[in-house]
């Protein structure tokens, strides 16, 4: 609440929150967009055979896989579990750090 600062309950419809999230799906999309047209070759043709897996928050978006998937006519699915992605990933990192430290640190660069 604006005029006392303390929080209050607002109802909400599933239509508001669509037009709220709208733009910010497109711009998404378009960013997806960018990125595979500068994906080199090889791994394009990786992506065009397995698609696209959705993970984090967003993931949990009713119908946002199958709304990109139309957009850049490829395979987009949500993980299993998309909010834990991402600790997963970082799990076996450091499990394996050996194994993917040259993709990790550029030997370019002292550390």
């Amino acid at each position: 609440n604006i005029l006392n600062g303390l929080p209050k309950n607002a109802i909400i419809s599933s239509l508001e929150i669509q037009e709220a999230i709208t733009p910010l799906i497109k711009k998404i999309i378009e960013e997806i967009k960018l990125v595979l047209e500068k994906t080199p070759p090889e791994l394009s043709a990786d992506i065009k055979r397995k698609g696209i897996i959705l993970t984090g928050g967003g993931a949990g978006i009713r119908g946002l896989d199958q709304k990109i998937a139309e957009s850049i006519q490829l395979e987009v699915v949500s993980s299993e579990n998309p909010l834990n992605c991402v600790v997963n990933g970082i799990e076996v990192l450091l499990q394996n750090f050996e194994e993917y430290r040259s993709v990790l640190i550029s030997p370019d660069k002292d550390y």
